[in-house]
């Protein structure tokens, strides 16, 4: 439980809960309700109602998403080699709808980092680390967590608002998967000025992104489709740089 969960949050911002009486270290207990504070989340032990396609089995189940659980690791659906693939390098705990919709649960807390110089090649492009009290400050009650919905086809991920596909598009970038971050610019511009969110994702991607000699061009034709999207969009958001970096 320990270990699926650890995607989303450090384990000392973990809390379980249990009906039996536990006297020492020692005692076994069935977690019964796990909740993790930062992120806004809660999970309760229970079967499955005969409607929810139970069978009896005690799983998971969401407080916030309704009729969504944690899919087991046997299940059919986390042992999908195209849906594995989709979510490569994005720490998460995928959730099953009793309908059968997949989606990723993804963590807000977890601040996205790129290699360091320093680091071995075999070393990720991108890693994450639990964001501080500064960050976790300004998450709000949508982005303290993300749920991307999979489509059927497994291809794609949903962004659930600007805050999320920010949140994706940066690991994207991150891990070079520049073909898989187009889609998701659309869904980074918005019709409001960007709550704060939106914009500490925003500023860390302008952080990440600054152009520098020898970047790929890929990457330099992302940022100007994302530069293009924001201008003139209500987000208030705009690159600290002139397209021309990118031009020339």
């Amino acid at each position: 439980l320990a270990l699926a969960l650890a995607p989303l949050e450090a384990l000392s911002h973990i809390l379980m809960w249990t009906a039996a009486p536990v006297r020492s270290a020692g005692d076994s207990a069935r977690a019964e309700m796990i909740e993790l504070p930062r992120l806004r989340l809660r999970f309760r032990a229970r079967e499955g109602a005969a409607d929810e396609g139970g069978g009896g089995r005690v799983r998971l189940w969401s407080d916030e998403h309704t009729g969504m659980f944690i899919s087991g690791a046997n299940a059919s659906a986390a042992r999908c080699a195209r849906t594995a693939a989709l979510l490569a390098g994005l720490p998460h705990v995928l959730l099953e709808h009793t309908d059968g919709r997949l989606a990723a649960l993804v963590s807000g807390a977890m601040v996205p980092i790129p290699r360091p110089a320093s680091a071995p090649a075999h070393a990720p492009l991108c890693s994450f680390v639990p964001g501080g009290p500064a960050w976790v400050s300004k998450l709000g009650a949508s982005s303290s967590s993300f749920v991307f919905a999979i489509h059927p086809s497994r291809a794609l991920l949903a962004p659930p608002s600007a805050a999320g596909a920010l949140h994706l598009l940066t690991v994207r970038l991150l891990r070079g998967e520049y073909a898989r971050a187009v889609p998701l610019l659309p869904a980074c511009g918005s019709d409001a000025p960007f709550a704060p969110d939106a914009r500490q994702l925003f500023d860390r991607l302008c952080v990440l992104l600054r152009p520098s000699p020898g970047c790929p061009p890929d990457l330099r034709a992302v940022r100007l489709r994302l530069g293009m999207r924001l201008r003139g969009d209500a987000s208030g958001a705009a690159w600290p740089w002139h397209d021309r970096e990118d031009l020339e």
